[in-house]
């Protein structure tokens, strides 16, 4: 009953109880006052929000938004008022409780002076509904790619737009109306969607593109434990080495951190004490040991079609005796799921990699035919519908020594971790894996649950 109720409450009564919750989060933004850094797009917000968060404390007063990026979850962080097991009860008290909080914060406003916020895009109207009170000094529009597109495909059949893709950019370019001649956009200069939106905003223009440019990076190469790039910055190189590994597209946030720098005042030195010291959140391209000498590269948090294929060209390039690759599902792609899956196995074919494992039923459908034709065969493709149920053959009849497996699948009823989990050579680093909290933990425990009913 508790569950049905909160599935009708986030998808009839999302907007209503977000706008609610907005006018005592502007209440507190007009007595706060502090100069926003929004952080958006479809993917790598959470690393490169983090990032901006170290970045800002070397030299400035600064708060940051704690795992909220949604129309009901950023108010409430405004407010300092956070959900953590999705329950219900929980929703209600915070609504409750939101009033008194707004008058507290009025009363004795935050000290910090500058607020990091991380946005998505997950429906039409979400970023619309941001720009009605979010007044950014800095945006950084990190990506544009094909994610929660499914929600947007009603927009293409109304002839609003060309392609789910282009109506997604189109949401998230609503929040440059509430852009000003001083605020500082940084932008994907690669991405068409980002160029195509973006023609004519107000305000300073920073696009990032990879190997020219006035903000540039180049020369990515990853080793087995580090990461190096050069970039440019209006005619001045410089070199960055960091001492984990991360995909090409990682040098977009590179950049953008020394742009970031120059509009806060912060010298180009501490950008290197960040990188350096910097941990990556959870399960977002991190490193393990892995029973029988192995390498397990995580990046089982979430996906894309764009993220996938470059965990996929770090695989490649990774040192080791065999390249493992474990896709799951990318969900919440519309009428683009199989031109985008479909994508992902021509990539596969193209590095080589010499086992895959397929989980879920849009791989089923999608990459594993695409790569039958390829020429992959029973001895090097494997397909389940059941994430536990592929980890236990990972582990029991696919791995070898010295392989190096990764792993990358939307979050919706997947949940990679489980996999990952299984394969760790040392237990203990399951807590740094993502989604440690209980209410995942019983999505996780029902996964295992439907496996071994299957075989009953």
């Amino acid at each position: 009953m508790g569950k049905n109720i909160y599935l009708w409450a986030t998808s009839r009564l999302y907007f209503p109880i977000s706008k609610y919750l907005r006018i005592f989060g502007k209440m507190v933004l007009r007595r706060w006052r502090p100069k926003i850094i929004v952080v958006m797009g479809s993917a790598g917000k959470t690393t490169a929000h983090n990032l901006i968060f170290e970045l800002l404390k070397q030299s400035h007063t600064v708060r940051r938004s704690k795992k909220a990026n949604s129309a009901f979850a950023v108010p409430l962080d405004i407010l300092d008022i956070h959900i953590h097991n999705y329950e219900p009860k929980e929703w209600l008290g915070a609504c409750l409780i939101a009033p008194f909080r707004a008058v507290y914060r009025y009363l004795f406003p935050y000290p910090q002076k500058y607020y990091v916020v991380e946005i998505d895009a997950d429906r039409p109207g979400e970023i619309e509904f941001f720009a009605e009170f979010i007044r950014p000094y800095i945006v950084f529009w990190i990506s544009s790619y094909a994610t929660h597109t499914e929600n947007f495909d009603a927009l293409v059949a109304n002839g609003d737009y060309k392609s789910s893709k282009e109506a997604l950019a189109g949401e998230f370019a609503k929040l440059f109306r509430q852009t000003g001649k001083k605020t500082l956009n940084i932008l994907n200069g690669d991405s068409p969607e980002v160029r195509r939106a973006t023609k004519g905003i107000k305000g300073e223009k920073a696009a990032i593109r990879e190997d020219k440019g006035t903000y540039a990076f180049r020369n990515w190469a990853i080793y087995r434990k580090r990461t190096e790039f050069e970039v440019e910055i209006s005619g001045e190189t410089f070199k960055v080495s960091l001492p984990y590994i991360v995909p090409r597209n990682f040098g977009y946030l590179v950049v953008a951190l020394y742009l970031v720098a120059r509009k806060t005042g912060i010298p180009f030195y501490k950008i290197t004490k960040v990188l350096e010291e910097f941990q990556m959140p959870p399960s977002r391209m991190s490193v393990f040991n892995g029973i029988n000498n192995t390498k397990i590269i995580d990046s089982s948090y979430n996906s894309s079609k764009e993220a996938t294929l470059g965990v996929l060209e770090i695989l490649k390039n990774y040192t080791g005796r065999r390249k493992i690759a474990v896709i799951g599902d990318m969900r919440e792609l519309g009428k683009e799921a199989g031109r985008e899956h479909e994508e992902i196995a021509g990539k596969i074919a193209e590095y080589g990699i010499d086992q895959v494992v397929l989980v879920g039923p849009l791989t089923g459908k999608h990459i594993l035919p695409a790569l039958i034709k390829s020429g992959y065969t029973d001895a090097n493709l494997h397909h389940f519908l059941n994430s536990y149920q592929a980890g236990i053959f990972i582990k029991e009849r696919l791995l070898k020594e010295n392989d190096v497996v990764m792993v990358k699948a939307s979050q919706n009823t997947l949940y990679f971790e489980i996999i990952v989990e299984m394969l760790l050579s040392d237990k203990k680093d399951a807590d740094y894996l993502c989604r440690r909290e209980p209410v995942w933990e019983k999505k996780r425990q029902a996964i295992k649950q439907a496996f071994y009913e299957s075989i009953q």
